[in-house]
């Protein structure tokens, strides 16, 4: 019988820099069968910056989450967001998958995955400042509030990994790899 494999669950706040360390951590191991990186469903535009992800309307999105076609779900930022479905059977067959979720899902996460790894990506206010203003897809006051939201209690009794993305994002992304592989 194969072990399941882990949900590699990463979070952080808008402007941590998941989706570069999470670009640099599959180009590093996606070669690998243990792995597999999944995209996420989101009522966003292709075209509105930031992760390659797979765009819903809102009708659509509502569609596909009655039909059960996402493994998990949530709203943040007046946006809905989902995993598909297709990652369980990975898991059960003992591949670890490594999706970007909302820290307020981490307890619905941990009640659907049997096995789970929270990796926190971290970076100080001024950087995640600059790299919000860098990116264009807010104003000021909209990175002010970002900035202000507190996320409190989202791990429930998940023990997070933290990593510290202030500096060049390799150091961050051969963190990330290390305790990947730690896991395999």
């Amino acid at each position: 019988m194969v072990d399941a494999g882990y949900f590699i669950a990463v979070v952080g706040a808008s402007g941590v820099g998941k989706d570069t360390i999470l670009d640099g951590v599959k180009s590093k191991i996606n070669h690998r069968d243990d792995f597999h990186f999944t995209q996420r469903f989101i009522t966003r535009p292709q075209n509105a910056g930031g992760e390659d992800h797979i765009p819903l309307s809102v009708g659509e999105f509502k569609s596909q989450q009655q039909q059960g076609n996402f493994a998990l779900w949530w709203a943040a930022h007046s946006l809905f967001y989902g995993l598909p479905k297709n990652i369980l059977p990975k898991l059960n067959q003992g591949q670890n998958v490594i999706a970007n979720i909302s820290r307020k899902s981490v307890a619905d996460a941990a009640h659907i995955f049997n096995k789970i790894l929270v990796i926190e990506i971290t970076a100080s206010s001024g950087v995640i400042n600059q790299r919000l203003r860098a990116r264009g897809r807010e104003t000021q006051a909209e990175i002010s509030k970002r900035q202000a939201r507190q996320v409190h209690d989202w791990a429930g009794s998940q023990k997070i990994i933290s990593v510290l993305n202030d500096a060049e994002p390799q150091y961050a992304i051969n963190r990330f790899v290390d305790i990947s592989l730690g896991l395999a």
